[in-house]
Formats: structure tokens, sequence, C-alpha cells
């Protein structure tokens, strides 16, 4: 190979050399650049996903918590009068989800959602039974639950709720329909009642978490005119339980116990709406 041939060569083998090196370097842009994008794209998806507090006097927050925490008291505004197993549901254990709520819980639930929504009502004066078609009830449980939740229509046992000016509610199998029987006996002397205040709301892509305060307050009579209250902190009411004793209602205030427990209700979007995906105790 004479000098000539020689230099062509290897100015040959120097473009190749350059031009692999470009390739190179565009390669190294490349993956650079697509692992930069992944990178902020994560970040992005983060930064979507991680839980805003917002505020207690959310609108959707009071419409979601006043849907929901229906077990505290009467519903409606001289309505169902729960007693044993239902008063004080979601604080009777640990945990529940949508499908481990009972029947007879979630059918309240939707009692008390369609009174809001005024679905159904009467007057006071009223002396006709209520009627409530099967498949309404059947709907807002689905709205309430979600649409993957398990529901067997049921009656409400007398021991377990009963509308004070109707009587029990009964499920009629034949007629798909709900309807009052009987006569409801109601009284509220000396009944055991619950306190609840909500410490925090969060929300997320598709989620709302909500966290309440609980206190359950007893009625001690210890003469026939005089009556001092046991503030509790679970619902089994025992001696470990017990937190304080108040005289008079209005001496109970949240921000004299610190260590109450906490409740936490989670919301899951479904469509336009939320659901309830389960409540669980987390202090």
């Amino acid at each position: 190979m004479n000098e000539e041939e020689y230099n062509f060569y290897d100015e040959d083998i120097n473009k190749t050399s350059v031009v692999k090196w470009i390739l190179l370097f565009i390669l190294i842009g490349c993956i650079g650049g697509g692992y930069f994008g992944y990178q902020k794209y994560i970040e992005r998806t983060k930064d979507q996903k991680k839980d805003v507090t917002i505020s207690v006097t959310d609108p959707k927050v009071q419409e979601l918590y006043h849907q929901y925490n229906v077990f505290t008291t009467s519903i409606g505004d001289h309505s169902l009068y729960l007693q044993d197993g239902l008063f004080g549901y979601y604080y009777l254990n640990q945990s529940y989800t949508t499908n481990t709520i009972s029947n007879e819980a979630k059918l309240v639930t939707a009692l008390n959602a369609l009174f809001m929504n005024q679905t159904i009502s009467y007057s006071e004066e009223s002396t006709e039974s209520l009627e409530i078609k099967g498949e309404v009830v059947r709907e807002m449980i689905t709205t309430l639950f979600g649409e993957n939740t398990r529901y067997q229509d049921v009656s409400l046992k007398p021991e377990e709720a009963v509308f004070c000016q109707f009587g029990e509610l009964i499920y009629d199998e034949t007629q798909d329909l709900y309807k009052t029987e009987g006569e409801g006996t109601c009284t509220g002397k000396d009944r055991p009642f619950i306190k609840t205040r909500l410490k925090q709301a969060t929300k997320d892509q598709d989620k709302i978490i909500i966290t309440e305060e609980m206190a359950y307050i007893v009625p001690e009579r210890e003469e026939e005119n005089s009556v001092v209250y046991n503030v509790y902190d679970t619902m089994d009411a025992t001696e470990e339980s017990l937190i304080d004793t108040i005289n008079t209602q209005s001496e109970f205030a949240f921000y004299r116990y610190k260590h109450l427990h906490q409740y936490e209700y989670t919301f899951k979007k479904q469509g336009k709406d939320y659901y309830l995906e389960k409540v669980e105790r987390v202090k």
C-alpha cells in the first residue's frame, strides 16, 4: 500500500469513528432526555396523587359526612329510632368495608339519604304508614356503597330500629316494598348519646378521607332529679374506657379530651360522585 492509499484509508477510518461518536452522543442524549422526561412524569404523577388537606367545612365534606354519619342519633326530624346493634354502628368494631357493613346498616344509611333529598318525607300529623319501593332503596344503596356492593333486602327488627311515629319497617318481598307497621314506642329519657367532631379531611385524585373523633356519653341517674354523665372513649362503656364524669351536657367539650379515638371514612370516586369504601379506627 503506497502512502497515498494509506492516507485515504486512514481518513476513511477517522470519518467512520466521527460518525460513530456522533451517533453515540445522539443515543446518549435521547436516553438521557427520555429518562429525564420519565422522571418528570413520575414526579408529576406523584404530586397529583398526594393527599391535599381540605377544610372540614368544605360543602362536599359536609355532604358526605352527614350522609353517612347516621348512627349517632335518630334519623330524620322525628323518624327512625336506632337501638342496640345499629346505634353507634361504626364504633362497634375496628373496621368496616363496603361489603362487611351489614344489610341493616346500609338500609338505615339509604333511608337517611332518601330523607335528606326528600325522596321520602311525611308530616308530624301524618297517620298513614310509610311505603318505599324496593328498587328506590337498592339504587340508593348502590350510590352510597358502590356498584359492586352486596345487599340483601331486609326488615329492621324492633330491637334494632323503629319508626317513632309508624312502628317497625318491614320488607314485603311479594310487592318489593318497604313499609311500616305497628306503633312506634320511642323514649329519649336518659338515653346514651354520641358526640363526634370532624378533625380533618384530605383529598387526592380519586378519594376523600374524613377523620372524626368520638365520645360516648351515658347518663347515670343518681336520684330522681339528679343525673350525671359518664364520658367514655369506646362504646363498651367499661371502667377502663371511662375518661370523665360531668354534671351537665353543656360541660362536655372536645378540647378537654386529648386522647379520644379517631375514625377515618374513606370515600372513593364513582363517576361524578363518591361512595363509602371503608370506615376504620385509626387511633
